[in-house]
């Protein structure tokens, strides 16, 4: 008996390499989809109404944190509240779904959230 608990200790150590390297080859079936979490090519507001497409230099908005004594926000990778820099830019305000900056001299919003339009099924009335 004890030989068998020896021996699947070792079989089980010499595969367990094998398997912890499998491992990130599988895909977690409720995380969103990469252009949700890395979105590329969002639309960002600025101060005068004008939309812009971003690039990858640009900056990149993934999470808002608000509590009663301060709101925060993550923009890429990087925790910052009002008055911090990313880069060349500057937060000027944080707000619920969106961040308000100025780079260069142009002040625009970061949304959390891409704009998506809005549109009425088939078959039903608007």
């Amino acid at each position: 008996m004890f030989k068998w608990i020896v021996l699947s200790v070792v079989v089980s150590a010499l595969f367990q390499p094998l398997l912890l390297a499998k491992a990130d080859l599988l895909k977690d079936p409720t995380r969103p989809p990469d252009h949700i979490l890395h979105p590329r090519g969002h639309v960002t507001t600025s101060a005068d109404g004008n939309d812009t497409p971003s690039t990858e230099e640009q900056l990149h908005l993934t999470s808002i944190i608000a509590s009663p004594e301060s709101t925060t926000a993550i923009i890429n990778g990087q925790r910052v509240s009002r008055g911090d820099k990313v880069g060349r830019a500057k937060v000027l305000e944080v707000k619920a779904n969106s961040v308000r900056v100025r780079r260069d001299g142009s002040t625009f919003t970061i949304h959390l959230f891409p704009k998506i339009p809005k549109t009425v099924a088939e078959g039903h009335k608007p």
